[in-house]
């Protein structure tokens, strides 16, 4: 299982919390007690209650001088981004190897983009032995009537093609409107349903505001409360 993928978000971004409902059914089928009038105290608490690993510290690198800072700087996590050309993957399995030799506690994770670009190219990365984890968003997938299994089957074509099964992040942007993605809560079902080994919560337009612009305190503990019920880190 992922270690407390809060810390993949941060813990702040986490925390945060704004202003538009999540459109699930699971998620309003039941809600934690006294969750209308939710101060930001009682959301970390709601937090550190699903949390059974301390908070842990994801750094996204691009070159070996991010990568060398990120392990001085005590990263737990190190992303990195996949390109589609020969170059990327060559500077992708360099960086992956550095991370193995430099800091080899330090776990990997790669960032695939979204899956509308990879439907559209039909790219399937075979990613290098050193990752752990991999996410794939779905910015741009929300009128795709079946976009739940074309995810799925990606997912897989990658995994066949790597050789082993990854350990996948379903990313759900809290600016769903914005990303044209599937609500917070539809993603969270489906990570459940498809055996993901977390959810990643972020914002899609980092110029737009936070997860405290999107999404209100009721609503992320409702999130949260979910997700700890069927054991999903978020």
């Amino acid at each position: 299982m992922f270690p407390s993928l809060e810390t993949v978000a941060s813990v702040e971004r986490l925390v945060a919390a704004g202003r538009q409902p999540l459109e699930s059914r699971s998620l309003h089928s039941e809600r934690p007690h006294g969750s209308s009038n939710l101060r930001r105290e009682q959301v970390l608490g709601t937090v550190s209650s699903t949390i059974e690993l301390p908070p842990r510290l994801l750094v996204g690198t691009q070159t070996t001088t991010d990568l060398e800072a990120a392990i001085r700087g005590g990263a737990d996590i190190v992303e990195f981004a996949a390109g589609s050309s020969e170059s990327d993957r060559v500077q992708l399995r360099e960086l992956v190897e550095l991370a193995a030799l430099r800091a080899p506690r330090t776990g990997v994770s790669v960032a695939l983009g979204e899956l509308e670009d990879l439907l559209a190219t039909e790219v399937r990365p075979v990613l290098p032995k050193g990752i752990r984890w991999a996410r794939l968003g779905l910015a741009g997938s929300r009128s795709r009537p079946k976009w739940h299994r074309d995810w799925q089957h990606v997912r897989a074509a990658i995994d066949a093609r790597t050789g082993r099964p990854l350990k996948w992040l379903a990313v759900a942007y809290s600016d769903a409107e914005t990303a044209n993605c599937p609500k917070v809560g539809e993603v969270l079902d489906a990570a459940i349903s498809t055996g993901c080994a977390g959810l990643f919560l972020e914002t899609y337009d980092k110029s737009g505001g936070s997860i405290a612009d999107t999404l209100t305190p009721c609503e992320l503990s409702r999130l949260m409360w979910m997700a700890r019920e069927f054991h999903m880190p978020v």
